[in-house]
């Protein structure tokens, strides 16, 4: 019984941390926006996200890497961001300007699904534009698309059968 628990374990513990994702695609969204992003992993600790924001009154896409760090184990991790973006709001016309943040993600162990909490203030550089900053919180929610599997079982060899 003992041997059996132990080996389910570390068939747990091997599956746990082969789901490391190379891209998601996923919804974004806070009290005032719905967007859509998507983030492809450049190298073992960097990503890149492409993200798209719709509100009533402005669309705003842009692009952000991250380099990410370990809080517990491979599946929850922090990451500081970078990024850059462009604006169009209605009657006021179109802006750009960078995206400094921090933020933090999950991957769950036995479904393909990633889910992240961001801090993200905008700041415009336009300088005809009415706002310099927006204070965004944001939520996503995201499907793993391709996954990492950097930890795989052995396979068996025709000998063993």
């Amino acid at each position: 019984m003992r041997v059996s628990l132990t080996c389910a374990c570390v068939l747990l513990a091997v599956l746990a941390n082969a789901q490391i994702y190379k891209s998601t695609f996923g919804l974004r969204f806070d009290d005032s926006q719905l967007g859509f992003n998507y983030t492809q992993r450049i190298l073992p600790s960097l990503t890149a996200e492409a993200f798209l924001d719709l509100e009533t009154s402005e669309i705003r896409a842009g692009a952000a890497v991250r380099p990410h760090f370990k809080i517990a184990g491979r599946r929850l991790n922090w990451y500081p961001t970078a990024g850059v973006f462009v604006a169009q709001r209605r009657q006021v016309g179109s802006a750009w300007g960078v995206a400094p943040g921090v933020g933090a993600e999950y991957k769950f162990m036995l479904a393909p699904v990633v889910i992240s909490f961001d801090i993200v203030p905008h700041i415009y550089l336009t300088p005809s534009f009415p706002d310099y900053f927006n204070f965004q919180t944001v939520f996503s929610i995201k499907y793993i698309l391709v996954k990492d599997k950097r930890v795989q079982l052995p396979k068996r060899r025709e000998s063993d059968e």
